[in-house]
């Protein structure tokens, strides 16, 4: 309801837009087209961050140091994370289902949409 809501709601839209375009096209090649074999892995970190990134959105347009090492650190410990469950998969496979877990909600939207 606030200017600052509102601001940060366009800005997670157009980010997430630009996104799933993106995966769309990876997602068909790997689809159609003979022999392609992309790759997917995603380290991300949880869906709800602790700190002042879960819970208020316009930190992410301070620039400052504490922000710097907060994001240090909890990429830090993702990685880590990350490594120690997918390490093995590496250059084997994808590690991420890309259609289920990014590109569903959308398709899901769309058809809703055009019905």
């Amino acid at each position: 309801m606030s200017a600052k809501n509102i601001l940060n709601r366009i800005n997670e839209t157009a980010s997430v837009n630009g996104l799933v375009s993106e995966l769309r096209a990876l997602e068909l090649i790997n689809r159609n087209v003979g022999g392609a074999d992309i790759r997917m892995h995603v380290l991300s970190l949880p869906d709800q961050p602790a700190g002042l990134l879960g819970t208020e959105p316009s930190i992410k347009r301070t620039v400052g140091r504490v922000l710097f090492e907060m994001l240090r650190q909890d990429g830090r410990r993702a990685c880590e994370t990350w490594l120690s469950d997918h390490s093995t998969q590496m250059g084997m496979h994808s590690t991420v289902d890309i259609a289920a877990r990014y590109l569903s909600p959308y398709t899901q939207q769309r058809e809703t949409a055009i019905a």
